[in-house]
């Protein structure tokens, strides 16, 4: 079960985020709407981050995760669809050496084309390009 708490108009999110990088560009998932997003998702009850991290890497991309680093935290507060919404984002970072088969909606995009993409949440394009320091912890208001 997922830790999704929802709270009247309210919602609390806890989540993982896995920034992959391999030599074609970083892997990430294309939504209908053309914005994209990293790899991950929530975090279950009595499940720690890194088990997180490592079980949306094996779900999404379909085989075991190479070693992944801590980067930090993005904390996150916005609206969407009349909820207030706090997310907790755990980000950790790994390399794959060589690209596997990858499902449709998960592409390798070169990090310059990446960072003029729509790649949510926006302060996800400042870490991939390693322009802060490890570990971070961001709090973010929109």
């Amino acid at each position: 079960m997922d830790i999704s708490i929802e709270l009247g108009a309210n919602k609390l999110n806890l989540r993982v985020t896995v920034l992959c990088e391999t030599p074609k560009g970083f892997l990430v998932e294309k939504f209908q709407d053309d914005f994209y997003f990293p790899i991950g998702g929530r975090i279950q009850i009595q499940e720690d981050s890194l088990m997180a991290a490592k079980r949306e890497f094996l779900e999404e991309i379909g085989f075991q995760c190479p070693e992944l680093e801590y980067e930090g935290v993005l904390e996150s507060f916005f609206e969407h669809e009349n909820k207030k919404f706090h997310e907790v984002n755990f980000v950790y970072r790994t390399f794959l050496p060589n690209l596997p088969n990858l499902p449709n909606n998960i592409l390798a995009i070169p990090i310059d084309e990446l960072l003029q993409k729509d790649l949510r949440p926006n302060k996800i394009k400042e870490i991939i390009n390693k322009k802060n320091q490890t570990p971070f912890h961001f709090i973010l208001r929109e």
